[in-house]
């Protein structure tokens, strides 16, 4: 090894511990206004419920839109938040934490699947 290539062995391998400390994935944490994981998991799996609830009423003839606003009050109500919570929770998870996102819809999933093997 020549003199030049001894003095940048040591930039290099600081250049790639910065590069490499820098891509880790840290946990990213989440804003004390954006529902957590487990609340956005239950809302979700509740609007599931209810959204499939009204697409039976449909198909058995009812008007499902009289009823669907009132529903949704309900829903967001029972979880004591509102609607724009919701909207913005899942807003900020859609654009800044795909990977929580896509570990909530996996709950959501795996609710939804236990709640649907009780009732057969």
């Amino acid at each position: 090894m020549n003199r030049t290539s001894l003095f940048r062995l040591p930039f290099l391998i600081i250049f790639l511990i910065f590069f490499l400390s820098s891509c880790s994935q840290d946990e990213i944490v989440i804003p004390d206004e954006v529902l957590k994981p487990e609340q956005m998991t239950a809302v979700m799996v509740d609007i599931q419920l209810a959204e499939s609830a009204l697409m039976q009423m449909e198909q058995n003839g009812q008007n499902a839109g009289l009823y669907k606003k009132r529903v949704f009050d309900l829903l967001f109500k029972k979880h004591h938040i509102q609607k724009e919570k919701f909207d913005s929770s899942l807003s900020y998870y859609t654009l800044y934490n795909v990977p929580k996102l896509d570990a909530i819809y996996a709950d959501v999933i795996t609710q939804l699947s236990q709640k649907q093997s009780l009732n057969k």
